[in-house]
C-alpha cells in the first residue's frame, strides 16, 4: 500500500463541526447533478464546497483537450479556495462523479472561523500539506511512471481511499471504469483496457465485478 493515510479518511465536517455545535445546519446546500460543472479555472468565487453526499472528482485538461483526473473526493472532502486556503482547485475543474449534496462556505466567513479556532487552523494546514504531497506523488509518477506503474499506483491509491479489506484483497467501493482509470493515468483506454487485461492474469486485480478486487499485497511499484 501507499505511505501515509488517505486524504478521504479524513473528514473535515466532523472536524469542523467539532469547533461549532449545529455548524452543518448554519450553511446552504446546493445539489447537483451527475455531470455538474461545479468550479473551473475561470471562476473567480472565494468559497470553499464541503461536500455532505456524493463524489466530485478535480481534474486538468490537457494542451491537446484530454482530461487528465487529479482525484476523487467523497463525504467529508473539502474543495475550493479562501484568502487564507487553496485545496488544490487553481487552474483546476471540478465536476459531480454522482448527484452530490454540498456545503458553500463563503471565504471571509472560513477565514473569521480559522481566526477564532488556531486548532481548526492547524487541521486545515495539515489536510492541506496531505493534499499536496498526494498530487506531487501522482505527477512524479504520470511524468516518470510507465503505463503499468501509473495505473498500479492509481489502484492503490483508491484502495486507500476507497476500498474495504477482503480475505483476497481489497474491494473498491466505486464504481470505475477503464475510462475512469485512463483519465487518472494520462493514457488511452484501449491502453489501459489491455494492461487490466494483463494484471488480471497475473492475478493482481479482478475487474469482472462491478466493484473491483485488488489483490495490495501482491503489487510492487518500481518508484517505491
Amino acid at each position: 500500500m501507499l505511505s501515509g493515510a488517505g486524504l478521504n479518511k479524513v473528514d473535515l465536517l466532523k472536524e469542523l463541526s467539532s469547533y461549532l455545535a449545529n455548524f452543518a445546519e448554519k450553511l446552504p446546500v446546493m445539489e447537483v447533478a451527475r455531470g455538474t460543472v461545479i468550479l473551473t479555472p475561470e471562476d473567480s468565487r472565494i468559497v470553499l464546497y464541503l461536500i455532505r453526499d456524493g463524489q466530485v472528482q478535480l481534474y486538468k485538461i490537457t494542451a491537446d483537450g484530454k482530461q487528465c483526473t487529479l482525484t476523487i473526493l467523497q463525504n467529508g472532502d473539502i474543495f475550493g479556495e479562501t484568502h487564507l486556503f487553496c485545496t488544490g482547485c487553481r487552474q483546476v475543474y471540478a465536476s459531480a462523479r454522482t448527484d452530490a449534496a454540498l456545503y458553500s462556505i463563503d471565504g471571509d466567513l472560513f477565514q473569521n472561523l480559522m481566526q477564532e479556532n488556531p486548532g481548526l487552523g492547524m487541521q486545515m494546514l495539515a489536510w492541506t500539506s496531505r493534499r499536496l504531497k498526494e498530487t506531487e506523488d501522482l505527477l512524479e509518477h504520470i511524468a516518470y511512471g510507465d503505463v503499468r506503474t501509473r495505473v498500479l499506483y492509481q489502484l492503490l491509491r483508491l484502495c486507500e481511499d476507497f476500498g474495504t479489506p477482503e480475505e483476497e484483497g481489497c474491494r473498491l467501493n466505486i464504481q470505475l471504469t477503464r475510462q475512469d482509470l485512463a483519465n487518472m493515468v494520462a493514457a488511452s483506454r484501449e491502453t489501459v483496457s489491455s494492461l487490466l487485461g494483463q494484471l488480471g492474469r497475473e492475478g493482481l486485480i479482478d475487474t469482472n465485478q462491478r466493484r473491483w478486487l485488488v489483490r495490495c499485497a501482491q503489487i510492487k511499484l518500481d518508484r517505491e
